[in-house]
């Protein structure tokens, strides 16, 4: 990990001067003057058009039935007023103060937290009729509603509300975790079951949603015990109002953010201002009329920017692509760039109903034989490091723990006494002893005596005719499974439309060298087969993923749950996963410390196989005004 760190550091130094923040330093603004200066460039000023290397998959209006980063930008753009918010700052959440004008928290004997929220009266959709509390109690009955299932979506758990389990098993028609008493007025009760929880404002995580365009004829109701549907909402209803070929879940049009959707072809989306939207906390509006988000070429983006027909890149993450874009502002000082450390990674999943990866060893022993640091230079070179844990380079836990940023720990001043000196003292041994255990997680560096000593142990030990193994002469290991002579030939998949083929090719090459075959093919409609909502046809799938402010992967790793996308079975492993989001908030430190763990036993399993993080890069012209991707999470 000292390596790491030793690289990241680095990495960073590099990255710095290259930021285009408002805040630059003394030094840039002669620069910003000579642009200035030059030539005006060439654009409709009324319009933005937005490209990015990650195709958009039309789930624009939740994520129940995908989560692609492209498609939760669109969100973002289009769906606004979530009763809860991001503060990046605080690292935290905060309620929203341009939708909750009050709230009065209590604790009942049971000890559940009672949110007793007062909304604005001003919220309006793009439509210009009302949203009320009761758009955001349908939210909540629709995201958890067994229906969703019914039409191939994954409905949310959400057993932190009070009376979930007993609504969703239908043993009782109403919700008691929601009541709503007027247009303005709603309760929310957090059971005491998941108390404490790290991110507890989280849990009220809200959107509204129209039931006029979902469940259209239907009404949400409070009969005094809680919320629940009236109408004839139904698994055939929500296959017509969502599914549909402009169904809400592709073509949403009655929405609540900055911006609506007006058309989207698969490649485009376009949008434009939603007259109705109030703004944000601060009172701030979008002014730029249109945006056009699309899938960009790799191959020319960097020349179409520079053309004009760019007015931002937005994560671009490829070395040659970075490399190209920096070439070019330096060459033209009317663009600018922002660069910032991603909260994911790229990984490989296996199939979760592929008995064969039911074994640790074996997928341990793919580990051992591929070669994480060919890839990560075929495909981010310097801006980028390989990863052997379940985290990326932007996650807030790990820059604490690496050295990245500083410990939360105050330093006493002058007039301290001795206990306060203590204290502080004993503060920084705990937090350097998360750095050294930090610094001391294993790594999968490619090896493959070690890879070889697990397919043995794991019983690859035949070839094709049933015999003895012989690296000498035989092309692929075999083992009888359920009674099955089973070569290990593997096939491994990507998105086709990603530029990752031949680095694939060389991530998995040396594992021929240990008896492993593997096919790398590009496919379409990767994430459905992930979530299995197509045949999982691979045995291997290379995906990358953002993960959400929100850090509870438990969903991911939960032996019996709907999300368990992965096959995880061990209860170690998702109970370690919980165990970090049921710390008390703001405990920074034992939270990190429940993280260690979590990592220590998921490299010891390795129920995927990380393969790196890096950083994302977003080029633009200077007229771009206030451009800050880093407060705000997102373009």
């Amino acid at each position: 990990m000292k390596k790491i760190l030793a690289c990241l550091l680095a990495i960073m130094m590099l990255a710095t001067p290259l930021k285009a923040f408002a805040e630059a330093a003394p030094e840039t603004e002669p620069v910003v003057e000579e642009a200035a200066a030059l030539a005006p460039l060439n654009y409709d000023y009324d319009e933005l058009v937005v490209g990015t290397t990650m195709p958009m998959y039309g789930t624009f209006f939740t994520s129940m039935w995908g989560n692609g980063a492209s498609d939760i930008d669109v969100r973002q753009l289009i769906h606004g007023y979530n009763l809860v918010e991001w503060d990046s700052e605080e690292n935290g959440f905060e309620l929203d103060p341009s939708v909750v004008s009050g709230n009065l928290v209590q604790q009942n004997a049971a000890g559940d937290h009672i949110y007793n929220i007062t909304l604005y009266n001003d919220l309006y959709w793009s439509d210009g009729s009302r949203i009320t509390a009761w758009d955001y109690a349908f939210s909540f009955l629709l995201r958890m509603a067994p229906e969703i299932e019914d039409v191939g979506g994954t409905p949310e758990v959400m057993n932190y509300l009070t009376g979930y389990n007993a609504y969703v098993n239908k043993t009782v028609p109403y919700l008691t975790g929601v009541h709503v008493t007027d247009d303005t007025h709603m309760v929310i009760t957090i059971s005491n079951v998941v108390l404490p929880f790290f991110y507890e404002l989280a849990l009220l995580d809200c959107t509204p949603c129209p039931i006029s365009e979902v469940a259209p004829g239907c009404q949400v109701r409070d009969n005094g015990n809680g919320v629940f549907i009236q109408g004839n909402f139904s698994a055939a209803q929500l296959r017509e109002s969502l599914l549909g070929d402009d169904g809400y879940l592709l073509k949403p049009a009655k929405t609540s953010g900055a911006y609506k959707l007006v058309s989207f072809d698969g490649n485009e989306a376009k949008f434009e201002l939603n007259e109705w939207y109030k703004g944000d906390k601060d009172g701030a509006k979008p002014t730029i009329q249109r945006v056009i988000f699309r899938e960009a070429d790799p191959d020319t983006m960097i020349d179409e920017l520079m053309a004009g027909d760019y007015g931002l890149l937005t994560r671009t993450g490829a070395a040659e692509q970075i490399q190209a874009g920096m070439q070019a502002i330096a060459e033209d000082q009317r663009y600018g760039v922002t660069n910032y450390p991603r909260s994911g990674m790229s990984f490989i999943a296996f199939d979760p109903d592929n008995p064969i990866f039911d074994s640790a060893d074996l997928r341990k022993a793919i580990a051992y034989g591929i070669d994480k640091e060919a890839m990560t230079g075929d495909t981010v070179s310097n801006f980028g490091l390989r990863v052997d844990g379940y985290y990326g380079l932007g996650q807030w836990m790990y820059q604490l723990l690496n050295g990245t940023t500083a410990f939360p720990v105050e330093e006493p001043g002058a007039g301290a006494t001795a206990k306060e000196q203590a204290d502080y003292d004993k503060a920084i041994k705990d937090w350097e002893a998360l750095t050294e255990q930090m610094e001391e997680l294993p790594m999968y560096e490619m090896d493959a005596e070690q890879a070889v000593s697990l397919l043995v142990k794991d019983g690859w030990t035949l070839n094709r005719q049933g015999e003895r193994f012989d690296a000498e002469k035989d092309d692929v290991r075999c083992k009888m499974v359920n009674g099955v002579l089973t070569p290990l030939e593997l096939k491994l998949v990507y998105a086709k439309s990603a530029t990752v083929g031949e680095a694939l090719q060389e991530l998995v090459a040396p594992l021929a060298e240990v008896g492993i075959g593997v096919k790398v093919e590009g496919v379409d409609q990767l994430l459905e087969r992930y979530y299995g909502q197509i045949d999982r046809d691979y045995d291997m799938i290379f995906l990358a993923s953002n993960f959400d402010v929100l850090f509870d992967p438990s969903d991911l790793f939960d032996p019996e749950g709907e999300s368990n996308y992965i096959g995880n079975s061990d209860r170690q492993l998702y109970t370690l996963s919980r165990s970090m989001i049921r710390t008390k908030a703001g405990d920074l430190l034992t939270y990190c410390k429940k993280w260690l763990s979590f990592q220590e036993r998921f490299i010891e399993l390795e129920p995927m196989i990380p393969v790196y993080s890096n950083i994302y890069f977003d080029f633009y012209p200077k007229v771009l005004q206030d451009y800050n991707v880093s407060e705000y999470s997102t373009w």
